[in-house]
């Protein structure tokens, strides 16, 4: 069915940088498994991973710590509350990995020097799962990732305090990280 018509919903705007994005962009890819690609539409025009990082911060923190440590510091519950709610659940802990205080709970765990180099380590990851091999970072995303991120910044601390986050070096440069996976440039192929 032609649902081309369809103008229903905006783009998200709470980061600035991504109100910029092109509405009328659409673009899918698909992969058989001996290799063949086909894609339609704007399959090839990069845009930010944001929330998409979450898996990857998840699969990254296990092989990286293994699932005994990931699971002691991140539950895998549904939440019941918004995507950047800092509540986390009765034992402390974010309730799942793919919500914004899971996925700093990941990064803050990933104790791999500053932010830019834990962000290295988790860009190698991703990019060895992607179909190119090579990813990269959009820096205005970051930049307005950065400047918006008063309530990850308040997840970070809620955190902190629930001994979720070692210390707060750890937070700091978590949230980096996970402010520059967010900001991770992919697309469909």
């Amino acid at each position: 069915k032609d649902l081309s018509w369809m103008e229903d919903g905006k783009v998200a705007t709470y980061i600035p940088q991504l109100g910029n994005v092109d509405p009328n962009q659409f673009g899918i890819a698909l992969m058989k498994v001996d290799g063949k690609i086909f894609s339609v539409g704007d399959a090839s025009v990069s845009f930010s991973i944001q929330s998409i990082c979450k898996p990857f911060l998840y699969a990254f923190g296990i092989q990286f710590n293994g699932e005994d440590l990931m699971t002691s510091k991140i539950g895998v519950e549904p939440s019941g509350a918004a995507f950047n709610s800092e509540k986390l659940s009765e034992e402390g802990k974010p309730f799942n990995p793919f919500i914004n205080s899971g996925a700093i709970a990941c990064c803050a765990n990933i104790a791999l020097g500053d932010g830019n180099t834990r962000y290295k380590f988790i860009l190698n990851f991703m990019s060895s799962l992607s179909y190119t091999g090579v990813l990269g970072i959009d820096e205005a995303v970051y930049h307005s990732e950065v400047e918006t991120a008063d309530q990850n910044r308040l997840i970070g601390k809620v955190l902190l305090e629930a001994g979720v986050i070692e210390n707060e070096y750890d937070m700091t440069h978590g949230l980096d990280s996970y402010f520059k996976a967010c900001s991770t440039d992919v697309n469909c192929l």
